[in-house]
């Protein structure tokens, strides 16, 4: 179920289901690591799972955290390893991209999967936002951390080396 946040409370934030008010705990949120304020889901649609129904009380209780939980889960069983995605560069570091593919599942690209070259900084090959063609290489279960390579969906340059030069040709190249 994707939902809508209403508002927040002191202990939740409030949404609307089916016509019906609900409340998601604050503890059943997941949080990123740039510890974002509460109010920052308010407007937002979050994946949410039912934990309880009171009838009596005529109430909906919702958890973030697990739907998540069930939406890696879910991810997981699915992919394999060699399948291609189209994902989103979400985050880039000193050694990996992260990708998103919408499994809501930690996707890294190390950089030697990158491109064909020796990668020193991953920013000259991928900015944030970017749309790109990646594949699965392997998938840790446990960790719930899936790693890809960029580079396996793009052409070896070795392979047009014998189309653009020839042996004894002379060429102008940057020493780097």
């Amino acid at each position: 179920i994707m939902e809508r946040v209403e508002n927040d409370k002191v202990s939740g934030f409030k949404i609307k289901y089916n016509g019906v008010y609900s409340f998601i705990p604050d503890n059943a949120i997941i949080r990123s690591k740039t510890k974002k304020s509460p109010h920052s889901f308010v407007g937002k649609s979050l994946p949410v799972k039912v934990l309880n129904i009171d009838k009596e009380k005529k109430k909906v209780y919702f958890s973030h955290i697990e739907a998540i939980d069930d939406l890696k889960k879910d991810f997981l069983s699915k992919v394999e390893i060699g399948d291609t995605y189209d994902g989103t560069v979400v985050g880039i570091s000193e050694n990996s991209v992260r990708v998103d593919l919408g499994g809501k599942v930690k996707c890294l690209i190390p950089n030697k999967e990158l491109a064909w070259g020796h990668v020193c900084n991953p920013a000259d090959y991928v900015s944030k936002g970017d749309s790109i063609k990646v594949a699965v290489i392997s998938i840790d279960q446990e960790k719930q951390c899936v790693m890809l390579s960029r580079k396996q969906c793009i052409e070896d340059p070795w392979l047009s080396v014998s189309k653009d030069f020839k042996e004894e040709d002379q060429v102008i190249g940057v020493v780097r």
